[in-house]
């Protein structure tokens, strides 16, 4: 296979992306316009899917246009985060607007409706688009600890809270994000070896310089917000322990009864607590099965599971495989995507 030419630097990636851009075919252009309007007319709004479940993409947005402006709103299948390297952006949603300015960053759930657009062709706005399936398996596990981020996932996965559908951060000077985002937008354009790996380990670490920023700019609303986090932090705490957790520790550490506790989850998540642990340990099997080559049975006693039939019988039922087919079928996939 032949190698690709390496970029060097965002301003060179910039460069080409913008010559493709102006001489992208105009009616290519014009078929999505006319389906953009006709489907906003019809729903109130239209869908962008991501074309991968299983990696992260970065995309530069594009040139500034006066279709753009005219507010037609969307939503994604994946969480989407916005970061503006020059210039500034406007971000339009149903009864607000944000306009953004270099080094602001804004998180977005799958159900936020909005429109974002550039105002001059001197604007650069990149798009960093998360699958559901790496945020709310592969990364929630690892932000158990970061709770402003770990509850935006559980908020918008079980509805607990109905919060915004989006986190902003204005630029900090005194912060490490324009470092990270650039190591990520570098990673992706260049694709070296593990390069997916590399994105999701600086996304944790981006959470985590943006949790600290935002809780030295908003120290005064932290503890009116932690009152009403007990659901999303219990839910985040069986998650972390899921393989050992039960209803009668999870009730000990947050100081309820077993019964309130259980309660509680049933009422915000519209699930009870073992439909939820259940979940929780599947995904985290289906991780091992990706990631390394364990044997299935040490996968089984790993996740928390007792009885391997079970398992069994629960794991083809969510994801219609076998967990041996699972696995065949995934390094299958990936040996394709690499070859």
């Amino acid at each position: 296979m032949e190698e690709k030419e390496k970029i060097h630097s965002i301003e060179e990636y910039v460069n080409i992306q913008r010559f493709k851009e102006k001489n992208y075919n105009e009616s290519k252009r014009d078929k999505l316009r006319q389906y953009i309007v006709e489907t906003v007319e019809k729903y109130g709004f239209w869908v962008i899917s991501t074309h991968h479940d299983d990696s992260i993409e970065v995309d530069l947005h594009r040139l500034p246009t006066e279709f753009e402006q005219r507010g037609y709103l969307h939503r994604h299948d994946y969480y989407e985060m916005v970061y503006i390297y020059r210039g500034r952006n406007v971000n339009l949603f149903q009864n607000s607007r944000i306009e953004m300015k270099q080094g602001d960053i804004l998180l977005l759930n799958p159900n936020a409706l909005h429109c974002p657009y550039t105002l001059d062709d001197q604007d650069c706005m990149f798009n960093i688009m998360i699958p559901e399936p790496i945020m709310e398996k592969s990364m929630l596990a690892l932000l158990s600890d970061n709770h402003l981020f770990s509850n935006f996932i559980i908020d918008y996965m079980y509805q607990v809270n109905k919060a915004s559908d989006y986190l902003y951060f204005p630029y900090d000077p005194e912060s490490k994000i324009a470092i990270i985002m650039e190591t990520i937008i570098m990673e992706y354009i260049n694709k070296n070896v593990c390069f997916q790996k590399v994105i999701e380990s600086m996304l944790i670490y981006l959470f985590a310089e943006l949790t600290r920023m935002y809780y030295k700019n908003n120290a005064n609303t932290i503890n009116g917000e932690q009152k009403n986090r007990t659901v999303a932090d219990i839910i985040a705490y069986m998650n972390q322990h899921s393989s050992t957790v039960t209803l009668d520790s999870v009730a000990e550490k947050f100081g309820y009864s077993p019964s309130y506790v259980s309660r509680m989850i049933k009422k915000h998540t519209n699930k009870n607590y073992v439909e939820i642990i259940k979940e929780f340990k599947l995904n985290k099997a289906k991780q091992y099965l990706e990631s390394n080559d364990l044997p299935i049975s040490e996968i089984i006693s790993l996740v928390g599971f007792n009885d391997a039939s079970y398992f069994y019988k629960l794991f083809k039922s969510k994801f219609l495989l076998s967990p041996a087919e699972y696995r065949k079928q995934y390094k299958g996939e990936n040996a394709t995507k690499n070859s």
